[in-house]
Formats: structure tokens, sequence, C-alpha cells
């Protein structure tokens, strides 16, 4: 480990993962670079936090029955009725069940109108569009969610192994 006793090091529970939290560390980043101090970086961080909203989908439930995310009995229902569940980060960085569909594209639709229900189709928005192994599945979602919302920055990503171990390839 390197020490740099010239550095402040501040530690901050962001209640967020992935892309979520992305948008937190980079305004940290660029804050910081820029001289400001820690408390306006701290206000900006909850800034944005309250203005993220993180939602996603999966192609299986059995990933987060492993992990202990849901229960067995869930998971095997919802794997027999095909159920693709719409799930969300709320404030306090917990994952709740936003809604549910039957199809791949059921669940797209459903993150889409959940995002246009919460932010609009005026507001100009920073999205990032995470995935498992599917860049294709990225792909349809960040066009359905360009068609319908005003996208000022749209980014695609893949999810990081650890993130992949408890979601699936199918995030």
């Amino acid at each position: 480990m390197r020490e740099c006793p010239e550095r402040t090091i501040e530690v901050i529970d962001t209640k967020a993962v992935a892309g979520a939290q992305r948008f937190q560390v980079l305004a940290a980043a660029m804050a910081a670079e820029k001289g400001w101090p820690i408390e306006q970086i701290r206000e900006r961080l909850e800034q944005i936090h309250q203005q993220t909203e993180l939602l996603f989908t999966v192609e299986t439930l059995k990933y987060l029955a492993y992990g202990g995310r849901i229960g067995r009995v869930k998971a095997i229902a919802g794997s027999l009725l095909n159920v693709k569940p719409v799930i969300r980060l709320d404030e306090d960085g917990v994952l709740t069940t936003q809604g549910q569909a039957h199809s791949r594209k059921g669940a797209r639709v459903a993150i889409v109108k959940e995002l246009i229900k919460t932010f609009g189709t005026d507001e100009p928005l920073w999205v990032t569009v995470l995935h498992g192994r599917w860049p294709e599945e990225a792909a349809l979602l960040a066009e359905e969610l360009n068609d319908a919302l005003n996208i000022e920055r749209m980014d695609s990503i893949r999810i990081s192994t650890i993130l992949g171990i408890h979601t699936g390839p199918g995030v």
C-alpha cells in the first residue's frame, strides 16, 4: 500500500452501485480536480444521488437466489412463469421490485415507462446502459431510451464481474 500523507481521503457512502455510483465517482473526481472543498463535493454527490435512478432486469432469477437476494421458491416460480423483474435501487441503496414483465422486450418497455414517469420527456439526461454479456440487448434499450427521452449523453458499459456474480450474464 502506498502512503500519501499529502492527500486527504474521504469515505462517502454513495448508497449506489454500478452506473448510479459511477455518476457520483466521476463528479467527485472532477470537483476535486477543480479544487472544490470536501463539503461542497459531499453536497453535490447528495444532489446527484437524489437525481439518479437505477433500474435493471435479469434474464433469470437463479443468480439473485444464489446470492440470497430472493428466495429459492420465488426464483423457481419466476423461472416457470418466465418473469423478468424490473428492479430499482431505492434512495437507501436497497433493491426493490418496481414491476415485472414476461419478456425482455416487456422489461425494456417497463424501464422506459418508469424513466418517463420519473423524468418526463423534456429534461436532458445522462444515461448509462449497463449489461452483462448482452451488448445487443443493451443497444436495443439504448435505442428505445433515445426514442422516448431527451438523452444528452448516452454511455453503454459492461458490468463488473462482481455484479455479474449476483445478477448473471443476462442483466
